[in-house]
């Protein structure tokens, strides 16, 4: 009896240790994953403040515009 007691505590040892190692490895992947989504969250960030101040140049750009033709200076 004691050595399948034994037995089966190795047994379940093993299987622990199985676990352990397969949610390490799921954490390693998950914690990639979420790196590779914060490069692509930054990414887009700065597309859009890049696109935003190019809008902003060109509504400035638009309001002189129709100041200076609103005055006819144009």
């Amino acid at each position: 009896m004691i050595t399948i007691d034994a037995s089966s505590r190795t047994k379940r040892e093993q299987e622990v240790a199985e676990l352990k190692k397969a949610i390490e490895e799921e954490t390693k992947n998950h914690e990639a994953q979420i790196q590779e989504i914060r490069q692509r969250h930054a990414t887009a960030l700065e597309e859009l403040s890049e696109q935003l101040e190019q809008a902003k140049r060109v509504s400035r750009k638009l309001i002189t515009e129709i100041h200076f033709s609103a005055s006819g200076l144009l």
